[in-house]
């Protein structure tokens, strides 16, 4: 859409937006990972229901120690960050972190 662009005194000039590009390319990217997107999802779709049927055998002591292990790491993480914060200069009491 063009800006109008005019000094005191004079009149307005049409000049068209500098953004137009990227906006086009933007648009157009979405429009292309859309159109691959809707390529996939029958095939998706497919190995879904195939892979559905493989979940009746599932042995759920590994569910409980993947989550107790998933756990286990949040904590680690949170306390790696504590022991930079406090080498950074800042003590946090563990509690907070």
């Amino acid at each position: 859409m063009p800006v109008p662009v005019h000094a005191p005194g004079t009149t307005a000039v049409s000049r068209p937006s500098e953004n137009l590009v990227p906006k086009v390319l933007h648009w157009l990217l979405a429009a292309a990972a859309l159109g691959f997107l809707a390529y996939q999802v029958p095939s998706l779709l497919r190995s879904g229901r195939q892979a559905a049927g493989e979940l009746n055998a599932i042995s759920w002591w590994w569910v409980a120690a993947s989550v107790v292990l998933g756990l286990a790491a949040v904590a680690a993480y949170g306390e790696l960050h504590r022991e930079l914060l406090v080498v950074g200069g800042f003590h946090l009491p563990p509690a907070i972190v």
